[in-house]
């Protein structure tokens, strides 16, 4: 990812993934992603109202840099996988788990960045994922296998809830850091991130009761 002008490499992304239409990736990158097939690479071009427009974008760790605001924007894009839509049959549990560690790490990128409103929407999936499902692998696994399964999600479902948490207190709305918070503890009461959430929400509500 590179400013147009000198050639200067900004930032590098490896593994991300997108879900078209869901507006996470910007809008240069998504049109061209709507063109390209697996294994393709593409250069792609966009100016700045196709990329991070005014506000530019934070780097999320000192091996990166800014992008600077109202910068055209040159991408070197390479396609590695297509994922095929689910019908309406329920995901699998290797779907479930893939998915939700995805909205995982893409809600951490973005919380990284300060971009807490593609946060919000990346932890909420992640929490969504399992609340039409109890987080109860399928019978056929081996009783040992389905525990530690089982174990994986939690973790999962309540590292997003607890982060959902965050992103609200970021936002100045302890309240609903405080639902948040509170739905990961009714799942695992000994959730350090979710304890702490919630006490911070507690207290900017002056809520002690």
């Amino acid at each position: 990812l590179a400013a147009s002008g000198p050639s200067e490499v900004l930032q590098r992304y490896e593994g991300v993934r997108y879900r078209i239409g869901e507006g996470d990736a910007m809008p240069m990158l998504e049109l061209g992603l709507r063109h390209m097939r697996e294994g393709e690479e593409a250069e792609i071009f966009g100016v700045s109202t196709m990329a991070w427009g005014p506000s530019g974008l934070r780097a999320a760790s000192e091996a990166e840099q800014p992008i600077p605001p109202d910068a055209d924007l040159r991408m070197r894009v390479t396609l590695h996988e297509v994922l095929p839509l689910q019908g309406d049959a329920p995901p699998a549990w290797e779907d479930l788990i893939r998915d939700v560690a995805w909205r995982k790490a893409s809600g951490n990128d973005h919380f990284k960045r300060q971009e807490y409103q593609k946060a919000l929407r990346s932890y909420g999936a992640g929490v969504q994922l399992f609340s039409d499902t109890h987080i109860e692998p399928p019978e056929p696994l081996e009783e040992a296998n389905r525990e530690a399964l089982r174990i994986e999600a939690l973790g999962l479902v309540t590292d997003c809830g607890a982060n959902l948490a965050a992103v609200h207190l970021e936002l100045a709305n302890p309240t609903a850091a405080k639902e948040a918070a509170r739905a990961v503890l009714e799942l695992c009461p000994d959730h350090v991130k979710g304890l702490y959430r919630m006490a911070r929400a507690c207290l900017l509500l002056d809520d002690f009761a």
